[in-house]
């Protein structure tokens, strides 16, 4: 299995040489499996290691899972942090599944983690069942091609390095290594729609239809990626040339020329702008159907209004999407150290100054050499021509080259906080990245710590 794994990483060219990767490891058989998997693996690239574990306070086993999983880690020397939540109440008050609630916090935890250890990947033990069973649950949803191609092998930072083995063969290299690992009930239980899927519909289809279903829905799902991969390419292109103008909250797009595009190239540039323009999170066919209707529609200074604050309008030729005025935040606070700020985005941070013995890097958003910052300083929004010095990059960046590098929307930017001198010099991007600027070093005495309390 590990060469499987070992093969599949390189034709995907899903690591490189150097990396740091973050493996969320829950104490299940798939991401044991995963944890032992890279550890074997890592001296071939050199890669340095760290687990991250979320309890999401929903098992009475829970907290043995924890100590399984700390204790593996603590054997293979591999740093291990953890994370609670009470994701059923977390749940209940925002109004949305545990599945989705667990979803959120974990992969909140886990990009978090990411950014503060200045980590390169985050890994999880999907395997070749995971994504069977994906693909079949967007089938049923009635998917286009995108929900075709199931769980990918990269995706925003995140590999998959287990897509090419399967649920058995990760069993059966658990037991051959002798291995112990958690079982978690919940993944039996009917309620979720997922779990029917594993224990009624896919071993029916295996009796009665196709033995080798699963192997055949990641057939599926490999032509899906290809395909759609192809016109991903043709849509941007084809994007590029019906742009008339792009702003940090507008894009304009040439009516006549989308005309001219089949409907379905039409649908594939309209969704590339809303993915571009407002991220990729949440977009339907309606949507699309909607910006189509109206492109159609005769006259001009129409107008329709999308979800995530978003104004789609005809102007003569033109299709103009742009974001809604009151969402344009500005702010721009003076701070004294130690302090809490509420900022009109509905965030809380807290900034105080501690020495290297009392970090806990962990337990903070980023964390600065506070002798090395011009002061006073300030927490504010971005400005136009901003410029920072990333950690861990040689010299300067635009920060609006930045968040487009990291793939952060248009409409998120203006509402990521940075703290910066009076100079404007940017010391933190919050959440994201510090400056070379203000490093910690061994000759570090003043530690600026910033913890986000809500």
């Amino acid at each position: 299995m590990e060469n499987k794994v070992r093969n599949f990483m390189a034709d995907n060219q899903l690591i490189k040489p150097d990396n740091h990767i973050i493996l969320g490891i829950s104490g299940g058989p798939d991401s044991i499996a995963l944890l032992f998997v890279m550890q074997k693996i890592k001296d071939e690239y050199n890669l340095t290691l760290s687990v991250a574990h979320v309890n999401h306070g929903l098992r009475v086993e829970a907290a043995e899972e924890e100590a399984l999983v700390r204790r593996l880690c603590h054997n293979l020397n591999i740093p291990f942090y953890s994370h609670s939540a009470d994701v059923a109440s977390l749940a209940k008050e925002a109004k949305k599944s545990i599945e989705e609630m667990g979803r959120e916090v974990r992969y909140g935890f886990f990009y978090q983690l990411l950014h503060s250890l200045n980590a390169d990947l985050i890994a999880t033990a999907h395997h070749l069942d995971d994504n069977a069973e994906t693909v079949l649950l967007n089938i049923l949803r009635g998917t286009g091609i995108k929900g075709l191609r199931g769980i990918m092998p990269y995706n925003k930072g995140i590999i998959r390095p287990l897509l090419v083995v399967s649920k058995l063969e990760i069993e059966a290299y658990l037991k051959a290594e002798g291995i112990p690992y958690f079982i978690d009930k919940s993944n039996f239980d009917p309620v979720y729609l997922r779990n029917k899927l594993r224990q009624e519909l896919i071993p029916l289809l295996k009796s009665e239809y196709n033995p080798n279903i699963v192997e055949s829905l990641n057939q599926l799902a490999i032509i899906a990626r290809e395909e759609n991969e192809e016109l991903e390419n043709q849509a941007l292109m084809l994007y590029n040339e019906a742009l008339i103008k792009s702003t940090v909250d507008t894009v304009v797009l040439n009516i006549p020329f989308l005309t001219h595009l089949s409907t379905a190239l039409q649908k594939r540039v309209i969704l590339h702008t809303l993915n571009t323009f407002r991220g990729e999170l949440g977009w339907e066919a309606i949507d699309v159907s909607l910006i189509l209707d109206l492109m159609s529609k005769d006259g001009s200074r129409k107008m329709i209004h999308l979800k995530k604050q978003l104004n789609v309008a005809k102007i003569y030729d033109e299709l103009v999407f742009s974001i809604k005025e009151r969402e344009i935040i500005n702010f721009d606070y003076l701070l004294n150290i130690p302090s809490t700020v509420s900022l009109p985005t509905g965030k809380k941070y807290l900034f105080k100054i501690v020495s290297p013995e009392q970090l806990v890097t962990n337990d903070c958003v980023a964390y600065i050499d506070y002798d090395k910052c011009k002061l006073p300083l300030h927490l504010r929004s971005r400005k136009a021509g901003d410029v920072f010095y990333p950690y861990g990059l040689k010299g300067s960046k635009k920060l609006k080259s930045y968040f487009i590098d990291i793939k952060i929307p248009h409409y998120k930017r203006n509402m990521i906080p940075l703290l910066t001198s009076q100079d404007d010099d940017i010391y933190v991007v919050l959440g994201y990245r510090i400056s070379n600027l203000v490093k910690v070093d061994d000759k570090s005495s003043r530690i600026l710590i910033i913890k986000e309390l809500s």
